[in-house]
C-alpha cells in the first residue's frame, strides 16, 4: 500500500487559488489522480504522455484537458520528455530509493517477527495437545 504526503494548507497555496481560478475544482482532482499515480508506482514525479488520460481525475477530456491547461500554466506539473512531471515532487513526497529501502526493511522486521513468533510456538507444546475437545485431553 502507498501514501500520499499532503500539506493540510495546500489548497490555501498561492499555485493552487490560481490554478482553481483558472480550471475549476477539477484541477484539484487531477492533482491529486496524478499524485496517486506517481505515488503508487514509485515514479518520482513523471507521468508518462500515455497514461496522462488514465490517472484518476475528471472524465470528460474537455474538462481533463482545461484542469491539465491550468497545472502547467501555475507551474504545478511541468512537460518533459515523453510526460509530465509533478513540480518539486521530491521535495515533498518520498522518492523511489526511500520508499523501496523502508519497505525492505519493513520486511526484514517482519521476518524476524515471524521467525521469534514461529520458535515460540514450538516450544509451546501445550497449544496443539490439548485442544478444547468436550474436555478430552486427546489431540
Amino acid at each position: 500500500m502507498s501514501k500520499i504526503e499532503l500539506d493540510d494548507q495546500i489548497l490555501d497555496h498561492p499555485k493552487f487559488v490560481r490554478a482553481v481560478k483558472l480550471g475549476g475544482s477539477d484541477i484539484v482532482f487531477l492533482w491529486l489522480g496524478l499524485r496517486s499515480y506517481c505515488s503508487k508506482l514509485l515514479t518520482d514525479g513523471f507521468i508518462p504522455d500515455d497514461m496522462l488520460d488514465e490517472v484518476r481525475g475528471p472524465r470528460e477530456p474537455r474538462k481533463r484537458a482545461t484542469a491539465l491547461v491550468a497545472l502547467k500554466e501555475v507551474k504545478l506539473v511541468e512537460d518533459c520528455d515523453g510526460g509530465v512531471r509533478l513540480h518539486d515532487y521530491l521535495d515533498w513526497a518520498s522518492s523511489r530509493e526511500d520508499v523501496l529501502r523502508w519497505r525492505a526493511r519493513a520486511r526484514e522486521r517482519q521476518a524476524k517477527t515471524r521467525g521469534m513468533s514461529q520458535r515460540d510456538n514450538q516450544c509451546d507444546t501445550t497449544s496443539d495437545n490439548y485442544r478444547d475437545n468436550g474436555g478430552s485431553h486427546e489431540p
